[in-house]
C-alpha cells in the first residue's frame, strides 16, 4: 500500500469519526454546554434592573468557574461591562444584575463562559430608560 493510499484512508476514517461524534444525539458534550440568555428587565426593590442569566447543562459533573457578564453593546467602541458575577458550579444557572440609572436607550447582551473556554453571548436587546 502506498503512503498516499494510506493517508487518504486515514483521512476518510477520521472524517467519518468526526461526523459520528458531531451528530450523536446523546453525547455528554451536547448536554454540558454553556448558554447565555437574552437580558430582561425586572423591578427589584422598586428599581428598574436588567438581569442576565448564564447556565451550564444539567449533565455537567465537573466543577468549573462560570463567569456571567452584562455588557453594553457600543457600536464604534469596545463593549462596556456593566456587571459581572463568578461562581464555581458543576451545573445550574447564575444571574447577574445591573440597576438602571438615567434616561436613554441602552443595548445590552449577556456573555457567559467557563474558565479557559470560549465565551458565548446572547443577542443584544435595547432597553429604554436605562442609559
Amino acid at each position: 500500500m502506498s503512503k498516499r493510499g494510506l493517508a487518504s484512508r486515514l483521512a476518510w476514517a477520521g472524517g467519518a469519526a468526526a461526523m459520528v461524534l458531531a451528530f450523536a444525539p446523546c453525547t455528554a458534550w451536547a448536554k454540558c454546554s454553556v448558554d447565555a440568555k437574552v437580558p430582561e428587565v425586572r423591578r427589584i426593590d422598586g428599581v428598574r434592573t436588567l438581569v442576565g442569566y448564564g447556565s451550564r447543562g444539567s449533565d455537567c459533573h465537573e466543577r468549573k468557574l462560570l463567569t456571567v457578564q452584562l455588557r453594553q453593546n457600543r457600536k464604534w467602541w469596545p463593549d462596556k461591562t456593566l456587571a459581572e458575577t463568578k461562581f464555581t458550579v458543576s451545573n445550574g444557572q447564575l444571574s447577574v444584575k445591573y440597576r438602571c440609572n438615567g434616561a436613554g436607550t441602552t443595548s445590552v447582551f449577556t456573555k457567559a463562559w467557563l474558565q479557559g473556554e470560549t465565551p458565548v453571548q446572547s443577542p443584544a436587546k435595547g432597553f429604554d430608560a436605562c442609559g
